[in-house]
């Protein structure tokens, strides 16, 4: 039996370049790889076409920065904006999240399923925390008896 090939090794070399000139570059995208962190809200809309859509892709400067141009994609963020119900656009997102990881176009990094904080134990906070974040600071409060215990009042 054959034995299975490897996949194949990426000599990779890295060059600094100055602010403008790596500017220059991400705006005529003439580089092989970035690093970029993504973020979005939590309810699609059809402004994903600023990164994940075909003109984007063609406009220099763009947030599309991995040249993604696929007529399904675009199709997908349409109907993700023209959707009616939450559900419908939902499911118009999952079909997007399929076509963007089947295309590879990045290497996911920088997530971690906990928020790690280091803090003063003189705070309090809601029992129910937000579903997409810590809260804080913004809705963490002083608790003077804490404070107290700690010797930080």
């Amino acid at each position: 039996m054959p034995r299975p090939s490897r996949a194949p090794c990426l000599n990779a070399t890295s060059r600094l370049v100055d602010p403008a000139q790596y500017q220059r570059r991400l705006d005529e995208f003439d580089f092989d790889i970035i690093s970029r962190a993504l973020s979005g809200g939590s309810i699609p809309s059809d402004t994903l076409s600023i990164v994940y859509g075909s003109e984007a892709a063609k406009t220099k400067g763009s947030r599309n920065v991995g040249g993604i141009s696929h007529p399904a994609i675009d199709a997908m963020i349409e109907k993700i904006g023209q959707a009616k119900t939450y559900a419908d656009c939902i499911v118009a997102a999952k079909c997007l999240d399929r076509l963007l990881r089947a295309g590879r176009y990045w290497i996911p990094m920088w997530w971690n399923d906990e928020e790690w904080l280091a803090y003063w134990d003189m705070y309090d906070r809601p029992a129910t925390k937000p579903k997409y974040s810590s809260g804080a600071p913004g809705i963490w409060w002083y608790d003077a008896e804490k404070a107290k215990r700690i010797g930080k009042a």
